[in-house]
């Protein structure tokens, strides 16, 4: 069997926590990268039974079951600037709890089944030369990597109901036509001052709980969010105190607003925004004999309401 000749396809969930049935049109039109679904089956029995006068377990008991299914996409836009955020971003935001307004996304902490919830459950099916795999009632989280002058890549994660794997036939896999955005010919500011970076990672920091449910086959209703613990590392080169003093504002808990352009051109433009960064860490190193600043932060609420510590906008 080869792990080439894979395919994944996901589709929203009409109802919260109900699998869909997918097809060669749930494919999406994209690149995804370093797919992998694994089982996490609970087991009860054998171990602890009273064993008599002989050594050995009794039968274990195979449970609830749940998964998670880890994958990494490029970042593009649609190149077209009235609708410039793909299909395929929209709903995989939807469930790591990130709604789209007018091209925009913010984050929202209610779960899927609330009455004025917008978040999203998603169906996932991974197609292994042959073999077919499935995860519902999924939602999860995701990581923005961002390199200089490189591809940007967002590095998912879901947890969902597990599926037995059955024999289907691969599908074939969509094509992505859209060129991904390099973190080129932007910005990188904090604090309304350029910074000089050669890695930045965005954690949305997505606390995701299976929701136990004795009714069905699993043993579980659906995943849930339930907590945001957002932040995430740079490496901004090391200044003067009398340009930034990072170890004061470390120090003094300094919130600062942020801001990363991505691309250009209509249709081709990301802009990720946080009102509240403030650093957590502050440690020296080294790029190329250049003395760096590796950084760890937290992305803050900057109202009392909150769900608004990350925007991310597609223009």
């Amino acid at each position: 069997m080869l792990d080439r000749r894979s395919v994944l396809a996901f589709k929203t969930e009409g109802t919260a926590g109900t699998a869909e049935a997918l097809t060669q049109a749930e494919v999406p039109a994209l690149n995804i990268f370093n797919a992998a679904l694994t089982p996490d089956i609970s087991a009860d029995g054998g171990d602890d039974a009273l064993a008599g006068g002989g050594a050995g377990s009794t039968r274990t008991i195979m449970g609830a079951k749940k998964g998670k299914l880890s994958f990494e996409t490029e970042l593009f836009g649609t190149g077209t600037g009235g609708t410039p955020d793909p299909a395929y971003f929209t709903a995989l935001l939807a469930a790591c709890g990130y709604v789209e307004t007018a091209n925009a996304y913010a984050p929202t902490l209610l779960t899927p089944d609330a009455p004025t919830s917008a978040a999203k459950t998603l169906t996932f099916g991974l197609y292994q030369d042959g073999l077919f795999t499935t995860l519902h009632g999924c939602m999860g989280t995701a990581k923005i990597k961002l390199s200089a002058g490189r591809v940007v890549r967002v590095a998912w994660e879901f947890s969902g109901i597990y599926g037995t794997p059955t024999d289907v036939a691969v599908l074939n896999p969509g094509v992505q036509t859209l060129a991904p955005l390099y973190w080129r010919a932007g910005t990188c500011t904090i604090g309304g001052t350029a910074v000089k970076v050669s890695t930045m990672e965005i954690d949305l920091g997505n606390e995701i709980y299976l929701r136990e449910d004795p009714s069905t086959p699993s043993g579980y209703y659906m995943a849930s969010i339930v907590d945001m613990k957002p932040g995430g590392t740079l490496d901004p080169e090391r200044v003067l105190v009398a340009t930034t003093n990072r170890q004061s504002q470390w120090l003094a808990h300094t919130e600062q607003a942020l801001s990363v352009a991505l691309g250009t051109g209509a249709g081709n433009i990301v802009t990720l925004t946080a009102p509240k960064f403030q650093l957590v860490n502050v440690q020296p190193g080294a790029r190329g004999k250049m003395a760096v600043d590796n950084l760890s932060f937290r992305l803050n609420r900057g109202v009392a309401a909150g769900n608004d510590h990350l925007g991310i906008t597609f223009s």
